[in-house]
């Protein structure tokens, strides 16, 4: 397991102050400090940040800068209690966010990724999420025959 100094392990289960802050910077009204706070909790992999981010994409869907920091960082923090979250901004969410979170998902869960993949491919009503979606879907596709 990997130490809790190193950047690739998740944030601290205990919290700090700091992460504390910068949850409760998610609900800020002004846009760019959420959008700010998402990212740093992404890059920290602030566990405990994982249900305040999926609530911040429900409450905020309008607010496109700020949902696609929420997802990138719900893909950094790599906890599969997001899925159903990100499934939903599938189906709700703008092309940019849909973009994110179709990314995201992959490296949440490859194997449930391909089902929502293949439906995004082929229905999602954006070329260029569609265009991603058949992108990953043949990555994943390839890492099977190689590995």
């Amino acid at each position: 397991m990997p130490a809790a100094t190193d950047p690739r392990a998740p944030g601290d289960a205990t919290g700090s102050s700091y992460d504390e802050q910068l949850i409760a910077g998610l609900v800020d009204e002004r846009p760019d400090v959420a959008e700010i706070c998402a990212w740093v909790l992404g890059q920290r992999r602030v566990a405990r940040a994982v249900g305040p981010l999926c609530e911040l994409l429900r409450r905020r869907p309008r607010d496109i800068a700020v949902c696609v920091a929420a997802v990138e960082a719900l893909g950094q923090i790599g906890d599969p209690a997001a899925v159903p979250t990100l499934r939903w901004v599938l189906k709700e969410g703008y092309a940019g966010v849909r973009r994110a979170a179709v990314r995201a998902l992959v490296r949440l869960d490859p194997e449930a990724a391909r089902i929502v993949l293949a439906r995004v491919a082929v229905e999602d009503p954006a070329a260029g999420v569609r265009e991603l979606a058949s992108q990953l879907l043949d990555a994943l596709r390839r890492e099977d025959r190689s590995g």
